[in-house]
């Protein structure tokens, strides 16, 4: 498993923070205001924290992380 960058990982637990506290996948546009940044922004680094193996999508809304 690869290390993610800081703002990977602020990705990863804006997305474990808002199951937890929702209990349901935060959509990009929420993870976005969480941090500040674009969509586009928060689905390059989704993609790049999947393709590390620290998260996993399950169907089109759901993300499972590691």
């Amino acid at each position: 498993m690869q290390t993610l960058t800081k703002q990977q990982q602020g990705v990863y637990d804006a997305i474990a923070k808002h199951q937890q506290e929702q209990g349901y996948t935060p959509t990009l546009r929420v993870i976005g205001e969480m941090m500040g940044i674009s969509q586009f922004t928060v689905a390059v680094h989704l993609r790049l924290i999947i393709e590390k193996e620290r998260a996993r999508r399950i169907g089109t809304r759901h993300i499972e992380l590691s």
